[in-house]
């Protein structure tokens, strides 16, 4: 078995790379200025960027034609490079279960074309099946192994070093990582960067989140670092807002900010052996009331939540994943002044939390066993299904276009809602114990409640 996977795998990486050998020769300079004989000055879509066109020149009409169709051949080469990389389900043998975004495989293209256009032009004649196979085979076809991102975050406060989730926050200088790799970029930076070690920037105001993950490259590990950043952050954001039950504590990582009069500190990402890269700029400081994570971590939600996630670590198939997942869009949808996307965001939320049935009619679905879960948090069964079939109809009016008054959203209905349903499952003896079931077995619960007398 195991061997007719691997010639499954081989077949399908072979498919691969005669794909992106086949895009490279079709846009090479020979191929493009063949097919565009007009562009007399021979440029193509490798090298654009070094030519200066000026309003008049004749060959312009021929470049956009060519740069065109270049993109279009780019576009059609992705779709079918990710298709092939998820024929195959993961497995701990060929990628540890490292699932493969569009994002990343893009990147990797990207990367790539660019590196064999440069080495065309500035070093010369290459064989190209041989260098798209070590690419490939150092990036999209590589065992993923661990990679550290170190990223700013606005809006919090630390004293101390601080766990939460998937990351470890804390002031530069307690990250000895961050600060050896600042030290180093300051040796060589053209722009003014700040001291790691400096009082001003370990205040607790300026807070590094460092996080590991598995990835086969560099782009891959920064697409899920910053993915897992984002969530728990929306969790946080959420979760905070319930607690204090004040203003909005949280903004979100990555915030560019190039400024010399307050230079910002960086992001960076590197594997095992200290290979990466380090992206000046994070975030500006504004005037935000910032979080306190001494003071969430002894929180009754830092403890409810941190519950849940032990729970769905431990077997991924339970309530628990759900829920968080839920609470990711409610922490999304805590700081949109737009009614209707944070209307958009809290059905996505019920979408994510609810055991639905792919078989059956959703909105019908939705309403149905978010009545029950209503129902087990103290709301009302005709009022919760009025509301969320309100819900859906407002929904399809916005994506298709339709603009209406404000008041005809709901979304602070909607979210009061929810927050009783949040607050069942994490506080309720009973709404707890649904945390640890799986989908079906909590759908058969819900349907239980529905046909009680």
């Amino acid at each position: 078995m195991a061997k007719g996977n691997g010639s499954a795998s081989n077949s399908l990486h072979q498919q691969i790379e005669i794909k992106i050998v086949d895009f490279l020769r079709s846009t090479s300079p020979e191929e493009l200025n063949a097919e565009f004989p007009d562009n007399t000055d021979g440029v193509t879509a490798w090298y654009y960027t070094n030519h200066e066109w000026k309003v008049g020149d004749e060959d312009r009409s021929q470049w956009l034609l060519m740069l065109d169709e270049t993109a279009v051949r780019f576009f059609q080469l992705t779709e079918f490079v990710f298709e092939q990389m998820t024929k195959s389900k993961p497995n701990e043998k060929s990628n540890s279960g490292v699932l493969i975004s569009e994002n990343s495989v893009t990147e990797v293209l990207i990367s790539c074309i660019a590196r064999f256009a440069w080495h065309s032009i500035n070093i010369g004649n290459t064989d190209t099946n041989q260098f798209v196979r070590r690419f490939l085979n150092e990036t999209l076809f590589s065992t993923p192994r661990p990679f550290v991102l170190l990223m700013p975050v606005y809006g919090l406060t630390t004293e101390s070093a601080v766990l939460f989730r998937s990351g470890q926050y804390s002031r530069p200088r307690e990250c000895t990582e961050y600060v050896e790799r600042m030290k180093r970029l300051q040796k060589h930076a053209d722009v003014g960067l700040p001291d790691p070690e400096s009082e001003d920037m370990n205040s607790g105001r300026d807070v590094v989140v460092r996080v590991v993950c598995l990835a086969r490259f560099q782009e891959e590990a920064m697409d899920i670092g910053m993915r897992l950043i984002s969530n728990d952050l929306a969790i946080l954001r959420y979760g905070s807002t319930r607690q204090y039950r004040g203003g909005l504590h949280l903004a979100s990582p990555g915030i560019t900010n190039l400024t010399k009069e307050r230079p910002s500190i960086a992001t960076m990402v590197f594997d095992g052996q200290g290979r990466g890269n380090t992206y000046p700029g994070g975030y500006k400081r504004q005037g935000m009331s910032p979080l306190k994570l001494q003071a969430w971590t002894s929180s009754k939600w830092a403890e409810a939540v941190s519950t849940a996630d032990k729970i769905s670590e431990a077997k991924k198939q339970t309530v628990a994943t759900k829920f968080l997942d839920a609470m990711t869009w409610l922490g999304r949808a805590v700081d949109i002044t737009d009614e209707a996307t944070r209307l958009l965001f809290q059905v996505t939320a019920l979408e994510a939390l609810l055991p639905l049935d792919g078989k059956e009619e959703k909105v019908h679905q939705v309403s149905l066993l978010t009545t029950v879960l209503g129902e087990f948090a103290g709301y009302p069964r005709k009022e919760t299904y009025e509301l969320i079939k309100r819900a859906y109809s407002v929904r399809s009016e916005i994506v298709h276009g339709s603009r209406m008054t404000t008041s005809k959203y709901e979304p602070d209905r909607i979210q009061r809602l929810l927050d009783r349903i949040m607050d069942f499952l994490l506080f309720n003896e009973q709404g707890k114990e649904m945390l640890s079931l799986s989908g079906d077995a909590f759908r058969l619960k819900l349907m239980e409640k529905l046909f009680e007398k």
